[in-house]
């Protein structure tokens, strides 16, 4: 509970997420995903944060680090390409899922090459695309 009385499980009911991880990051400027991811962590009771652009998800990464990134790949300014190569740079473990909703093969290609394969035995850098 957030009230930090929660001790032992009980029957039929799960511990608040936000309790044990950190937020995920949503960053992405159309104000649409934005509100659906909102709505879906919201209900599954998991602390997020969401940005507007690279630039802002960039600036606080520099004093905190989310349990995963999730990110656009197209956005102004700073591509999620870029923030992904950026963030992998500062944390190279730190999970993160590129979301496009363009059937782009070519940036799918890079977003997979940008993600490092020596830091962990699994990648982890996913490519979601939305239909």
């Amino acid at each position: 509970m957030r009230d930090g009385s929660y001790d032992l499980p009980v029957a039929g009911r799960r511990p608040p997420a936000a309790e044990f991880m950190k937020p995920v990051w949503i960053i992405d400027d159309d104000r649409s995903i934005r509100w659906v991811f909102e709505k879906a962590l919201t209900r599954e009771n998991i602390a997020f944060k969401t940005f507007v652009s690279a630039q802002e998800a960039l600036a606080a990464l520099n004093t905190e680090t989310p349990q995963v990134m999730v990110s656009d790949i197209r956005m102004p300014g700073e591509s999620g390409l870029e923030l992904l190569q950026r963030a992998k740079a500062l944390h190279p473990n730190l999970p993160v899922i590129i979301m496009t909703a363009y059937s782009d093969l070519e940036s799918a290609v890079s977003a997979f090459r940008a993600a490092p394969t020596n830091t962990c035995p699994s990648r982890s850098t996913w490519i979601m695309r939305w239909n």
